[in-house]
């Protein structure tokens, strides 16, 4: 049987893993400044070399929508997956293949990049940063900023540069 015959398979078991596709926010080693951390513990997916599968393809296609609609408070993999033409659970597979994360993993870690941001830039109240990044709640919001970044937003703020 050839291996694309296989049942189940989707051509991606051997797809690579796109290396700095991370984005999450990682807590601050101790010692690291502020203004020092990076917006993300790694490179976007659009930074890594040219990505070249069909899949590679649509999931670029998908990062792009998702990236222009960050704010959207109902971004979620399916409408994700809506908008490149997929069945949400084959997006979801073919989105962990070539990112090595889950596609709530990579929205979460982009919001988080750009609270990070928008606390050192901005002078808006944490919970009108929430709901700007699609948050409901903003102690939900604080909550998971906390911990994907290891220190509450309203601490955030004070230590970096220039800030109150």
């Amino acid at each position: 049987m050839h291996r694309d015959d296989r049942p189940g398979a989707t051509g991606l078991e051997d797809a690579p893993h796109v290396e700095g596709a991370a984005i999450e926010d990682a807590p601050l080693p101790a010692g690291v400044a502020i203004e020092d951390a990076p917006l993300s513990a790694g490179a976007a997916i659009e930074d890594a070399p040219a990505l070249q599968s069909v899949a590679d393809e649509t999931i670029s296609r998908a990062v792009e929508f998702l990236t222009g609609n960050l704010y959207d408070p109902g971004l979620a993999s399916s409408a994700i997956a809506r908008h490149v033409g997929l069945d949400p659970w084959q997006f979801c597979r073919r989105f962990r293949a070539v990112t090595g994360m889950t596609c709530s993993e990579f929205i979460t870690g982009r919001r988080m990049a750009e609270a990070r941001r928008l606390l050192k830039m901005e002078d808006l109240l944490i919970k009108e940063i929430a709901y700007r990044l699609g948050f409901g709640d903003p102690n939900y919001f604080s909550r998971r900023f906390k911990r994907v970044v290891g220190i509450s937003p309203t601490a955030y703020r004070r230590l970096s540069p220039g800030r109150r």
